[in-house]
């Protein structure tokens, strides 16, 4: 009997010891899943943060965007016309510019004639 005595004091040390472990680890526990509680309320408070930015993000492009449009727009009906215009008056420039280019060995030669016609009036009108 004493030595079931001694074998039920024996599992009690240990059912105590037992009872000690589990009471830490339930304490650990319970910090724990405080722990994370607290972090998840930070990560639901980043997470509502980021939205928020993703919003602004997100009506900064749509913005971008139209801008984008009315540039295409204006691009389209304004510039392009614009530029086709100066391209065509510029096409003519240079057609006219070629007409010029003899312009030299022309006036060159009207020089020539109208010194030959001056001489020939001087000598017709001496005579």
């Amino acid at each position: 009997m004493e030595e079931t005595l001694k074998q039920i004091l024996f599992e009690l040390k240990e059912i105590k010891t037992s009872q000690a472990v589990l009471e830490q680890t339930a304490q650990k526990s319970h910090s724990d899943i405080l722990n994370l509680t607290i972090s998840n309320i930070g990560l639901n408070e980043n997470q509502a943060v980021l939205e928020q930015e993703l919003t602004r993000v997100s009506e900064r492009l749509d913005t971008m965007q139209a801008t984008l449009a009315k540039v295409a727009v204006i691009q389209e009906n304004d510039v392009l016309p614009g530029i086709k215009v100066i391209s065509e008056g510029h096409d003519s420039l240079i057609e006219r510019l070629g007409q010029l280019e003899n312009l030299p060995e022309q006036v060159e030669d009207i020089q020539s004639a109208v010194s030959a016609l001056t001489h020939g009036l001087k000598v017709h009108t001496h005579d």
